[in-house]
């Protein structure tokens, strides 16, 4: 009887220590929750959250620092999947992260942040956002035709969007010059004059400055689209005296 309860003993201690060296690894957790800056609106002039960038196909995720944190875990799931992965630590002085880890166009991404101290211990998770990419408008150019400045693109290729957003500004100064919505036609070629819509800001573009504009692609689904590359121009002389 002595050893029965002996090796009952002994496997209820075994049990315990188990229970207690799980429990020591498991990190602490703080109060604290990182979040992330909402995303602004498509027709946002400064453009923050979640959201596309010209330069590449990659999706931008920025947070709010937390007081006291060293670093930043950042994971995120496809839209197939069940389970979040981690892909990436960041340091206590970052905010912003450019997602390019085989980011696919036309999937979506989700994505929450934990934050973590000096000792290990870690935030609650952040709020979840996501993301969609779509592919950029092609072959950006500007013209002027019979005194009027015109810009040209061209839709991805199987990939309409819900509408396009031609956002214009001066390059110097980043002062935004002109912002205006257009649907999307599906055609093969887009095509829309300067201050259609009389929402300029200058009536006409000056041969001195130098300007610089960009395509953005809105999808239908929420939080979806896509951000050409930034092209630049200035204005010849010649028609800066006479287009309208």
């Amino acid at each position: 009887m002595k050893r029965v309860c002996s090796a009952g003993g002994i496997s209820l201690f075994l049990i315990l220590l188990l229970a207690c060296e799980k429990q020591s690894l498991a990190p602490q957790r703080l109060g604290l929750q990182v979040r992330f800056v909402p995303a602004a609106e498509d027709t946002a002039v400064v453009e923050a959250g979640i959201d596309a960038v010209p330069e590449s196909d990659a999706i931008q995720l920025h947070w709010r620092r937390g007081n006291g944190l060293t670093e930043y875990r950042l994971y995120r799931r496809k839209q197939e999947e069940t389970t979040f992965t981690l892909i990436v630590v960041l340091s206590e002085r970052d905010s912003l992260f450019l997602d390019q880890v085989e980011v696919a166009l036309h999937v979506r991404y989700h994505y929450y942040l934990l934050g973590a101290d000096a000792a290990g211990a870690v935030t609650q998770p952040s709020d979840t956002v996501d993301y969609m990419l779509l592919p950029k408008v092609l072959n950006l150019a500007q013209a002027f035709q019979q005194d009027t400045l015109r810009f040209h693109w061209q839709p991805a290729p199987q990939s309409p969007a819900e509408y396009y957003l031609l956002k214009l500004f001066d390059d110097a100064d980043g002062r935004l010059i002109w912002m205006s919505r257009l649907p999307g036609y599906q055609s093969d070629q887009e095509m829309v004059r300067y201050n259609w819509d009389g929402a300029a800001k200058l009536e006409r573009l000056t041969h001195k400055r130098v300007y610089r504009w960009r395509v953005d692609a809105v999808g239908a689904a929420l939080h979806s689209g896509s951000e050409s590359p930034w092209r630049k121009f200035s204005i010849p002389y010649i028609f800066s005296l006479t287009f309208c």
